[in-house]
């Protein structure tokens, strides 16, 4: 989502010590608790970054990828976008609306207009053409998530996409 607005590639790479994004479960304060963290150093923040991005998600939540989560579920859509937006240098901002408030919201799944304005004013350059396509959809009865065959991400397993490079690993 945030690659259709700015000019920002992500490679496929085989080894997780090569990818742009480092993403790991950890005990972050248990279910309800903090959701997940992204390090955010001086030298991460703004475009023309080159330092791998590490995330930690709490792996006592019951993470699915589901536009619609309830009960205890966590989207981990919503949470990936968040805290990748906090990896690019964007604080919590109190645009009403945005992805980037500082509460989960389950209706707020992408970038909203004050996350973009405030992406440009850290000097992220839009796109000039249309955003890309989207991603190939798996074949029908294949998992979206490949090998895990569920939608439920559990610690202890990785998973590896064909055109982002993401490990989720245990700590």
């Amino acid at each position: 989502d945030i690659a259709s607005y700015f000019d920002l590639e992500f490679p496929y790479v085989d080894a997780p010590n090569q990818a742009n994004i480092l993403i790991t479960v950890a005990p972050l304060g248990g279910a309800g608790g903090v959701l997940a963290d992204c390090q955010l150093v001086p030298c991460n923040i703004g475009p023309k970054n080159s330092v791998q991005m590490l995330m930690r998600a709490d792996r006592e939540e019951n993470w699915i990828f589901d536009n619609t989560p309830s009960g205890l579920n966590i989207d981990w859509q919503r949470v990936f976008a968040h805290e990748f937006t906090h990896g690019l240098g964007l604080p919590h901002i109190q645009t009403p609306g945005s992805l980037m408030l500082p509460t989960y919201s389950t209706t707020i799944r992408t970038l909203q207009p004050g996350d973009i304005a405030a992406l440009e004013q850290l000097g992220y350059k839009r796109r000039k053409a249309t955003p890309p396509p989207a991603p190939p959809q798996p074949p029908t009865g294949e998992s979206p998530l490949g090998p895990w065959g569920s939608k439920y991400i559990r610690a202890g397993q990785s998973y590896t996409a064909k055109k982002r490079a993401m490990v989720i690993e245990e700590l």
